[in-house]
């Protein structure tokens, strides 16, 4: 075979100070760049993404045509960003059910892989909150209901968040009520909840709205939405429930806690920590804040200033939705102003103590876009994945996420890495130089992340050069692969063709 020339694959230098996956990072496994986007008519939504068991990603939102009709729209993604074509036709799945529009807001994916979408359907201009329920192959589930829809046409909004219970049954939240229903798993409302499977506290007026539940670890029930004081002034505000739905005394004595913010134009996003503690996520003219109360539903003292951390943006930014990493960093997406007429996607992330760790605007375009992300999933491996829309339609940026910029033992790679040849055949050679002893691991990876081979398993090498001969099998199959050099803390994939 014909030798080509040889590659020269540079890596940041890592030293004591720098995470070797850098979390800010676009993860290039995805999609060959890190980013995705996926066309279905004029103007195509991401309202949230859920990660199945299997790392395969779903997506759900609305495609409006040039009428301003709007669609159920969704999409599932494959590990490496390409779409899944045993999902729907090629990969996405648009539904319709009223001439007025319909769309979803939330998704969970149940332990047997049907798909749970909370959103609105649009009954004749009468905006109606609508449960959703599809198998795994974007097909409408006849068990659920009967139909695999349920909606609440008793009253007037949108599910804005849909969750499981750890027995299965279903927990949403929306509507102009406050309303929060529980269901079982066929569909019909649970009866031990609120007596008829539904409850409608009132936080402060009856037009109050759910935009995120959250469950706790002991089944309490907890809130985050708006408290309506008039039609000009919303308040964020957080309620916790027992599980029989009535209000939580132990959480700020009468169960709700209302933050004093003008919040007319915004809507909060909110997430759990292993803790109990709460964090609520929203965004004020051109500041984002985050606040963390304690599981009694006081403010967090110890994080940010009075419990509260704050970024300011030059011209205007939004949060939009939050997550929280197994290390306790906290993960915020929206969108930011980058430029006179550039909206970008917005991804910041904090230390557990409230102060900022990285932020990163993305584009999908160089030329000015408006584009916003509005869900953030975070997978088994640390990695981030943002979604929203963009200039093309639904929009998927995934990044490296990771550990701090400041670890203890990063891996130990110097210079550039060098492998050839590339196209391969069925011999490569990998030279690299260590500054620190570390156990090396050097495998081979699919296109979609699956390990095909180790070659090399958590060997200690002394600091210096290597130079590390690899035969693939013969009976691998063309096609473009990864091969990964890691240590216990990091890893880099270099694409190789064959």
């Amino acid at each position: 075979m014909k030798i080509s020339k040889l590659v020269c694959l540079v890596f940041a230098l890592i030293g004591v100070k720098y995470s070797y996956s850098q979390p800010n990072k676009l993860d290039v496994s995805f999609n060959g760049t890190g980013l995705q986007s996926t066309t279905f008519d004029d103007h195509d939504v991401i309202k949230k993404t859920a990660i199945q068991n299997d790392g395969k990603i779903v997506a759900v939102g609305f495609s409006e045509n040039t009428s301003n009709i709007k669609r159920i729209a969704m999409a599932r993604y494959n590990v490496n960003g390409s779409l899944d074509n045993t999902f729907g036709n090629g990969g996405k799945v648009m539904m319709s059910f009223n001439a007025k529009g319909d769309a979803a807001n939330s998704v969970v994916i149940q332990s047997d892989g049907k798909i749970l979408i909370g959103g609105v359907t649009d009954e004749s201009g009468s905006v109606i909150p609508t449960v959703f329920r599809c198998n795994s192959d974007g097909t409408l589930d006849s068990t659920f209901n009967g139909t695999g829809i349920l909606s609440l046409s008793d009253t007037y909004g949108e599910i804005n968040s849909i969750i499981l219970q750890s027995d299965g049954k279903i927990l949403a939240g929306g509507g102009r009520d406050f309303s929060i229903i529980r269901l079982n798993t066929n569909g019909s409302f649970d009866s031990t909840f609120g007596g008829t499977g539904r409850i409608k506290p009132v936080i402060n007026m009856p037009r109050d709205e759910v935009f995120v539940l959250m469950l706790q670890k002991d089944g309490k029930i907890v809130a985050a939405g708006k408290a309506y004081f008039s039609l000009v002034k919303q308040d964020f505000c957080i309620a916790r429930f027992n599980t029989d739905g009535s209000f939580d005394n132990s959480f700020s004595s009468d169960g709700k806690v209302i933050l004093d913010m003008d919040v007319e134009d915004d809507f909060p996003s909110a997430a759990l920590q292993s803790d109990g503690k709460i964090i609520l996520a929203g965004s004020v003219d051109s500041d984002l804040f985050l606040f963390r109360y304690n599981s009694d539903g006081s403010l967090d003292n110890t994080f940010g200033t009075n419990g509260k951390a704050t970024e300011t943006f030059k011209e205007w930014g939004a949060a939009r939705d939050v997550a929280i990493q197994t290390d306790g960093k906290i993960v915020v997406v929206g969108s930011v102003l980058n430029g006179i007429a550039n909206i970008d996607f917005l991804t910041i992330r904090f230390n557990s103590s409230g102060k900022k760790d990285f932020a990163v605007y993305t584009g999908f375009n160089s030329n000015e876009e408006w584009e916003q992300a509005y869900s953030v999933s975070l997978q088994n491996d640390g990695k981030i994945i943002v979604a929203g829309f963009n200039y093309a339609g639904f929009g998927i940026a995934r990044y490296m996420g990771g550990k701090s910029l400041e670890i203890a033992n990063p891996i130990v790679l110097d210079n550039e890495v060098k492998l050839y040849p590339n196209p391969v055949n069925n011999h490569i050679v990998v030279k690299y130089n260590l500054i620190k002893e570390s156990k090396i691991t050097i495998q081979l990876l699919d296109f979609e992340g699956k390990d095909v081979i180790t070659f090399v398993k958590d060997e200690s090498q002394n600091i210096g050069q290597h130079s590390v001969n690899i035969e693939l099998p013969g009976h691998l199959a063309s096609g473009t692969y990864f091969l990964r050099i890691s240590n216990i803390v990091g890893y880099k994939d270099i694409k190789i063709l064959k």
